[in-house]
């Protein structure tokens, strides 16, 4: 499967609705440049809503997201799990299940039968790049929250698609592995031509990683584009009602809000 193609998408003007309340307000949206894409506004704004939508999960009467020019709603489900995988907040999963075993399960659209040496070596090498080695074989129900997420994305590395959804990724992390997740993003995105849609609360590591954001606000795309250009004082009072300042570290801008001003 072609890799450019596939990570061509474009969204047309997508409206949803949940029973009595709108959600999603005319989002247009399009990327196809591989980077780390990342999806921020306060609680509430759509974030969640919006990947779900663009991983087929909420129904679209419309004919509004496409993947290299077709239409989401005609491209059989079993052909999306080439196109993207996906990592929600809270995933489902057998608790008994061996975290190898789950692993290898995103290999499963590739293989009908049984999976081959290669699909074993790509599940052996994410075990590696993600540290997991000793996890391998416990069940998916005796680990923390942490170690849970970790193994969870891992295994969106391991289905292999040109385009990644994560939901708040770095929920459960501590910092030291929440930077190391970032970087592995990075990593994957730069070597691998992965594009990486994120929904994320920490505006510092958006503004670290992100190499561009969309800022959502009340359903709608507030402001999108390079990540300096959307993470400015101004937007973030007007669209997360906070003051802040941004300031410019010994590495990194940082965003530092104004306690006693939020909100207002």
């Amino acid at each position: 499967m072609d890799k450019v193609l596939t990570s061509n998408v474009e969204v047309r003007s997508l409206g949803f609705s949940y029973p009595g309340r709108e959600v999603l307000k005319e989002i247009e949206l399009s990327f196809h440049e591989p980077g780390i894409i990342g999806l921020i506004g306060e609680n509430g704004s759509g974030k969640s809503t919006l990947i779900r939508c663009l991983c087929g999960l909420q129904t679209i009467e419309k004919e509004t997201i496409f993947y290299g020019g077709r239409d989401l709603k005609k491209i059989p489900v079993d052909q999306r799990a080439r196109f993207f995988s996906y990592v929600p907040q809270k995933p489902q999963y057998s608790h008994d299940m061996s975290v190898y075993d789950y692993l290898l399960l995103g290999r499963k659209p590739y293989f009908q039968w049984r999976p081959s040496e290669s699909d074993l070596q790509i599940v052996d090498s994410t075990v590696d790049e993600f540290r997991l080695a000793d996890l391998a074989f416990r069940k998916l129900g005796n680990l923390s929250g942490g170690e849970l997420q970790k193994v969870c994305i891992a295994r969106s590395f391991v289905q292999d698609t040109p385009i990644i959804y994560l939901d708040e990724p770095t929920n459960n992390l501590d910092i030291r592995y929440q930077l190391n997740l970032m970087h592995l993003l990075q990593k994957r995105s730069r070597e691998r031509g992965t594009v990486i849609v994120m929904a994320v609360h920490d505006l510092n590591l958006a503004y670290r990683f992100a190499d561009s954001l969309c800022l959502m606000h009340e359903g709608r795309i507030f402001a999108s584009g390079r990540t300096e250009d959307v993470l400015t004082e101004e937007n973030l009072k007007t669209a997360m009602g906070i003051r802040c300042t941004i300031e410019q570290g010994s590495q990194y801008p940082y965003i530092c809000p104004v306690e006693e001003h939020c909100g207002e």
